[in-house]
């Protein structure tokens, strides 16, 4: 069953939601709610997305393939294998994960963005974790990403929440990821010129 909601939901998804307190750097906190996300939510995650390239402007090249349409996020929300979720302050969404399987031990973090003027608060912590906790609970032996060569920052962030950037023959030493690198090897997505491979154990 896919994890596509309708936007009628919203109202009860804020209710059974995780809620967290981030610190701020004037001593207070800010309340954060991560739920799934909606169809109605998706004209708001492609404002995030847009958004949080701002700071970057200058450093993305041409043509990387970033989602541009609302058809492009319902179409992912859609996946039967996906499970979209949304950080929220004060009813306003903020930021965006998304979890999709890629092959059968292995959960894929195809999106995690936050909005420009919501970053470096450690909002994509807490996205990264309600996505790792969901492959956790799904039975995934497995969890990866990519970054993008552009972004070092992004590969810093990850290797701090204990993942590894793969090298050839981690397969050999942790066989269950062996399928998912043969399976990027074929579509030509395993560190090529644009984004790097990135893994991590679930236990």
């Amino acid at each position: 069953m896919s994890h596509f909601l309708f936007s009628q939901e919203i109202r009860q998804l804020r209710q059974t939601a995780e809620i967290v307190v981030l610190k701020t750097k004037k001593g207070g906190g800010m309340r954060l709610v991560i739920r799934l996300a909606t169809k109605e939510d998706s004209s708001s995650i492609l404002r995030v997305i847009n958004q949080s390239y701002n700071p970057y402007k200058n450093l993305i090249p041409a043509n990387c393939g970033f989602v541009t349409s609302i058809e492009e996020i319902i179409k992912i929300m859609k996946d039967e294998s996906s499970s979209c979720w949304v950080a929220e302050n004060n009813d306003s969404v903020i930021g965006v994960a998304t979890g999709i399987t890629i092959a059968p031990r292995a959960y894929h973090l195809k999106l995690l963005f936050i909005a420009e003027h919501a970053q470096r608060k450690g909002i994509a912590s807490n996205l990264l974790s309600t996505y790792e906790n969901s492959g956790k609970k799904k039975g995934y032996k497995l969890l990866t990403t990519n970054y993008q060569k552009w972004a070092p920052w992004s590969r810093n962030f990850y290797l701090k929440q204990g993942y590894k950037e793969y090298i050839e023959g981690d397969e050999l030493d942790f066989p269950d990821l062996h399928e998912t690198i043969s399976f990027y090897r074929r579509i030509g997505k395993l560190n090529n010129d644009r984004k790097c491979f990135i893994w991590k154990k679930t236990c």
